[in-house]
């Protein structure tokens, strides 16, 4: 499974940041290319997140302990 990693930091602390799995069920048959180019999905998960700016995101294979938002 390829987990999406997005790096967020907090707009009231910039240096705040840290990873966080935007990887849900309907992203379960992504492909590592998909995930490199771009997801505009990405977007609309960060609408849930308005005190985050999104700093990047990258693409990774495997398992990763979760992060809590």
């Amino acid at each position: 499974m390829i987990k999406i990693l997005a790096t967020l930091c907090r707009l009231s602390n910039p240096v705040d940041c840290h990873d966080a799995i935007v990887t849900g069920s309907e992203y379960q048959d992504l492909t590592m290319t998909a995930c490199m180019v771009g997801m505009p999905s990405l977007a609309k998960w960060m609408e849930g997140y308005p005190q985050y700016r999104l700093a990047g995101w990258k693409c990774q294979l495997g398992y990763r302990e979760e992060h809590n938002v």
